[in-house]
């Protein structure tokens, strides 16, 4: 495990200026090499062309002078300077027998063309190579068409060679700048690639840390950018969540304390016998509230924790929407006959959606909770099919919200003035977001406060 480790700390940078060197390399290699052989194809096809042309010339200058009196077609050939100086000319008859030459040194102290050179000639070669020349052979025919001698003319190869590997040098020095260049380029981007990851890097180990609050600068608007960006919104999220969850735990140790306290007091107060018969009776009736109090709380956030938990995934199946309403009124009808509160429900029992049932009754039990709190003495239920949502309307004739308690209502911990726990309306709107939906309040005028849910009826696909 260490050695692979180890093996993969290779920078990224590393990497990708290996990449690039190596696809430096590969191409200036592929230039050279391609630039080479296309200049030696030309060079050799230049100097067969030249040599042919002048075979050609000297070809009609024979045919001119005859096949007799060689010495006139040699001192004319040597005046008009027709062949160039790297040009050698070997004339020959029918027979091979050398009759002019220029130069005696490709075939030296020879009156006759060798014989293997004679049998390629025969089998109709007419270029090639030879003893490091290259040569051209034209006959030399008749006014009959019958061949009566030969032409041979030669250039050595070393100039050709020369030339050649003159442009290659200039090609070479041509390619090591541009590679450098290219390095320097290479470089220079790879850096600038490179930046943002290093800055990138640096902010997640930060956050790694616990240091959330911050972002990265993003200069480019490219894929990395994009990723800059969204890494900048996931760091906000963050704060948000760090700050959100420092406020839950400061309001759950708040709300867990006050009646720990109560219960301590009063019953540290019934041990040591403080208290008269009345007030033992009333401290009673204060420990069984605030225990009730406190199992309330603790069964809320073991809720709402159970919410928050993305692994608890809710199972959705077909609901008869008036299924939930009725469970969730039983849930709180005791306390509705308490408070003595008349109930209207308005719901077409062959309404149906697609949800979780356990915790559908939960969110509307927690929504009539909240309104028997605050009703004088009606609460009304209106359920209907408002497109593709189902649509809960849950009344009371109280005297409302508070306008400044409005924006805090789905808020953890957050009460109003006749608020339990601060938990109760939190849980409703995190179930309702967990089925896709949303939930709002208002006051209503001469009515009261209204809690308006929109649930979808079918799953989204």
């Amino acid at each position: 495990m260490g050695t692979n480790l180890v093996k993969n700390s290779q920078s990224i940078a590393l990497r990708i200026t290996i990449v690039e060197v190596t696809i430096i390399i590969l191409v200036s290699v592929s230039v050279l090499l391609s630039t080479a052989l296309t200049l030696s194809n030309y060079i050799l096809d230049r100097s067969y062309y030249e040599l042919t042309t002048t075979a050609k010339s000297l070809v009609q200058i024979v045919l001119n002078f005859g096949m007799k009196d060689f010495s006139l077609v040699e001192a004319f050939i040597l005046d008009e300077s027709m062949v160039q100086e790297s040009t050698r000319v070997v004339i020959m008859d029918y027979h091979f027998n050398i009759k002019v030459t220029t130069d005696t040194e490709v075939f030296p102290n020879m009156a006759r063309l060798p014989a293997d050179f004679q049998s390629e000639v025969l089998s109709g070669k007419r270029n090639g190579s030879i003893k490091g020349y290259l040569y051209v052979v034209e006959e030399i025919k008749s006014i009959t068409g019958h061949i009566i001698g030969y032409v041979l003319t030669l250039s050595t190869s070393q100039e050709t060679i020369l030339i050649r590997n003159s442009i290659l040098s200039s090609v070479l020095r041509i390619i090591f700048v541009a590679s450098l260049l290219g390095i320097v380029f290479s470089g220079y981007i790879t850096r600038r690639l490179i930046e943002p990851l290093q800055k990138l890097e640096t902010r997640i180990r930060e956050i790694a840390s616990g240091e959330f609050a911050g972002e990265i600068e993003v200069e480019l608007d490219d894929e990395i950018g994009g990723v800059t960006r969204a890494f900048n919104a996931m760091s906000q999220q963050l704060v948000l969540y760090q700050q959100s969850q420092s406020r839950f735990i400061q309001n759950a140790s708040h709300e867990l304390k006050s009646p720990l306290m109560n219960i301590q007091g009063y019953a540290e107060g019934l041990l040591e016998n403080i208290f008269d018969e009345a007030e033992r009776d009333n401290a009673l009736r204060i420990i069984t509230e605030e225990s009730q109090r406190l199992k309330n709380v603790v069964e809320e956030l073991l809720y709402i924790s159970k919410i928050d938990d993305d692994r608890t995934a809710l199972k959705f199946q077909r609901l008869s929407i008036a299924d939930v309403i009725n469970d969730a009124i039983r849930t709180v009808y005791t306390r509705i006959k308490q408070h003595q509160i008349k109930l209207e429900v308005n719901v077409d029992e062959e309404l149906t959606l697609e949800g979780s049932y356990t915790y559908l009754v939960r969110a509307i039990a927690n929504v009539l909770d909240n309104s028997v709190r605050y009703a004088e003495s009606k609460i009304t239920i209106d359920v209907s099919r408002i497109e593709q949502y189902v649509r809960i309307v849950i009344i009371d004739d109280g005297s409302g919200f508070a306008e400044e308690d409005i924006p805090h209502i789905f808020e953890r911990f957050y009460k109003g003035e006749l608020g339990n726990t601060g938990l109760g309306m939190a849980i409703v709107a995190d179930i309702i977001q967990k089925h896709g939906g949303n939930i709002a309040v208002e006051n209503r005028p001469e009515v009261g406060a209204a809690i308006i849910i929109h649930i979808p009826a079918e799953l989204a696909d």
